[in-house]
């Protein structure tokens, strides 16, 4: 692979990950409507991206589960039922377990120190700012758990489910 090649690769990955990250926070904001059909040329321009790249971060939504690809229609951000959101829940709970149990065995005097200040900053919350605040700090709480319990696969399938109940959060 020639250096221009090199090149080419590196700033195409660097804008496919900036619009994977964008489009995500649009769909767990709630800028990306649940039920709506979007059409490949309004993501483009929506993201100022290239097709291929949106075409490769819809394959990723979409196996993220944050997408449904309809042939011939485009995408569409899918509704969470409630069957759907008491199974993630679910899954969540026992993640969160696995995670707690992981961090005690393997995260650092410091990790465990940060989680214990964490959930003291949790506990003074309060006011009109609060819900923000609350899911901010919780999703430190998260990063310090799951960073501290040193299980990447763990790491990362709780971070897909976190997206879609952040979502789901979003919508109830």
């Amino acid at each position: 692979m020639t250096t221009v090649e090199k090149e080419e690769r590196r700033k195409r990955t660097t804008i496919s990950s900036y619009t994977l990250s964008q489009m995500r926070d649009a769909i767990i904001a709630g800028d990306l409507e649940p039920g709506r059909h979007y059409k490949e040329r309004e993501l483009c321009e929506t993201f100022n991206a290239s097709r291929t790249t949106v075409r490769e971060t819809v394959q990723y939504l979409v196996s993220e589960g944050l997408l449904l690809s309809i042939p011939y229609r485009g995408v569409v951000v899918p509704r969470i039922e409630r069957s759907a959101a008491s199974d993630l829940y679910r899954v969540r709970s026992v993640l969160e377990g696995l995670a707690s149990f992981e961090f005690t065995l393997h995260a650092s005097q410091d990790q465990k120190d940060d989680l214990a200040r964490i959930v003291g900053e949790l506990g003074e919350i309060s006011g009109e700012t609060a819900a923000k605040e609350i899911l901010m700090k919780k999703g430190a709480y998260y990063d310090c758990l799951l960073n501290g319990a040193g299980n990447k696969v763990l790491s990362e399938h709780f971070g897909l489910l976190n997206n879609r109940i952040s979502q789901l959060r979003r919508l109830s």
